[in-house]
């Protein structure tokens, strides 16, 4: 067997050979430390095992170069998985802060009023029509009672005309030869949904003529007038400013009402009155965090006035006002009259989530007597707890 030197001596050349490193020498201290530095990483042996396979097989002083880098790197990913984790500790406990402050900043929703009324304008003539901008009267009313943005009109023109003739004739077929007789108009496009027919009171018979003074021989159509007389008042809708103009205007001429009758088998005489009803109806609709108050009249007809710079003058009548919810205030429900509750401050000013408020949603309208809860403090928990749920899981 060869000694320790002779051994020494042997592995020292083959190195070298094998290396191609002519100016390498090895001596027994090198080699002890060698078998040393193998022994402290046997528990890093894989990863000496992955390096070696890289370069090849190797042993003495070139393995324990590799086993010292193995060590080396180690100990560098064990600091930088450290300085991660530490850094994961550390930018979590912002995001925590920041999503507890976004329920911190949660407030129950505000109640949600939807008010309507309907105002109706009496005009004097169709020709005030033109000078009428429903829109800049939206605006001035709105600004004036305070109304914010949330304001929808919609204005309908209606024209009253008064038919007297020598037959009578039903609603029907009223309605029907009206629809027809103004829809023969180019400038015009009704049926008969958009037209009134009724029966008004009975026209006034001529005046007697005195009995010295016989008076001359009627006409068969005005004989024929004095013997029977249906009065009919017909209003028609429109949502065109022209079109209600154009029908207003030629309204006098009833040849297209007659011809319609005579169409569907109804022969008459037909008279018109001269006068014609003018009237625009302004139906509101505003949407607010509460109902507003009824506007009146006056403040109708200033807002008219003020838009058409007094050009026009109008009489406003305020009819059909009233309310609903979509979202009901708490202060206008009942679910908190039972077992000792009672409603939360401030309750007129958060909403449930519906048109009417449920026994669900007492938490945020209700407190018990004496108690200082609110319903801020409630949704903001409940809306907590739903980040919190989040975050863990």
């Amino acid at each position: 067997m060869l000694s320790e030197d002779a051994m020494v001596a042997v592995a020292t050349t083959t190195m070298a050979a094998t290396e191609d490193i002519a100016t390498t020498t090895t001596s027994p201290t090198r080699v002890a430390a060698d078998e040393v530095a193998a022994d402290e990483v046997v528990a890093d042996e894989v990863a000496s095992d992955e390096v070696a396979a890289s370069s090849g097989p190797s042993s003495g002083p070139v393995r324990l170069l590799m086993d010292m880098d193995a060590d080396d790197s180690s100990d560098r990913q064990l600091q930088e998985d450290n300085a991660s984790d530490v850094s994961g500790n550390v930018t979590q406990a912002p995001t925590s802060q920041t999503e507890t402050s976004a329920a911190e900043e949660c407030e129950c929703p505000p109640p949600q009023v939807v008010s309507t009324f309907t105002a109706t304008l009496s005009l004097s003539s169709a020709d005030d029509l033109v000078a009428l901008d429903f829109d800049d009267i939206k605006t001035e009313l709105a600004g004036d009672q305070s109304w914010g943005d949330s304001v929808v009109v919609v204005p309908v023109v209606k024209i009253g005309i008064q038919y007297t003739l020598d037959v009578d004739i039903t609603e029907a077929q009223c309605k029907a030869a009206v629809a027809v007789a103004y829809s023969m108009s180019s400038d015009i496009d009704i049926s008969e949904d958009d037209v009134e027919c009724g029966d008004a009171s009975a026209a006034p018979s001529p005046a007697s003529a005195s009995a010295s003074a016989p008076a001359p021989a009627p006409a068969p159509a005005a004989r024929r007038l004095r013997r029977l007389q249906t009065v009919k008042d017909v209003t028609i809708s429109f949502t065109d400013v022209q079109a209600a103009t154009a029908a207003a205007t030629g309204s006098q001429d009833t040849t297209h009402f007659t011809t319609a009758l005579a169409d569907a088998g109804v022969d008459a005489v037909v008279a018109v009155r001269e006068a014609v009803d003018v009237s625009v109806e302004l139906t509101f609709t505003v949407t607010a965090d509460a109902a507003i108050e009824e506007p009146t009249a006056i403040s109708l007809e200033s807002a008219v006035s003020t838009t058409t710079g007094g050009a026009i003058a109008v009489t406003a009548e305020i009819t059909g006002f009233s309310f609903t919810f979509s979202r009901m205030p708490c202060s206008e429900s009942d679910i908190c009259d039972t077992g000792g509750l009672g409603k939360v401050a401030n309750s007129e000013t958060i909403g449930c989530d519906g048109e009417t408020c449920t026994p669900e949603e007492r938490d945020r309208c209700c407190a018990q007597i004496g108690s200082t809860g609110n319903a801020q403090g409630t949704c903001v928990l409940g809306s907590l707890f739903s980040v919190l749920l989040w975050h863990f899981v």
